[in-house]
């Protein structure tokens, strides 16, 4: 999943099926461009975010839809 969010930020989250909160990742990140320094800080809290995710999921613990960086 680290790769694919590596293609595009918010990407791991669609498939892990928090669908809103990965288009707001990825509209987050392309408005961020013009700053040179967002992207960089969108795309690490969105890799620790899925990351979180997927250890969540993994577990067997459910994750809500707007839920940011579940214990696992």
């Amino acid at each position: 999943m680290a790769l694919l969010a590596f293609v595009q930020a918010g990407l791991p989250h669609i498939v892990f099926g928090q669908v809103a909160k990965g288009i707001v990742i990825i509209v987050a990140f392309w408005m961020s461009v013009p700053t040179g320094f967002g992207p960089l800080l969108i795309l690490v809290a969105a890799l620790i975010d899925a990351y979180k995710v997927g250890n969540a999921l993994k577990a067997g613990r459910p994750v809500k839809k707007w839920e940011f960086f579940p214990q696992s």
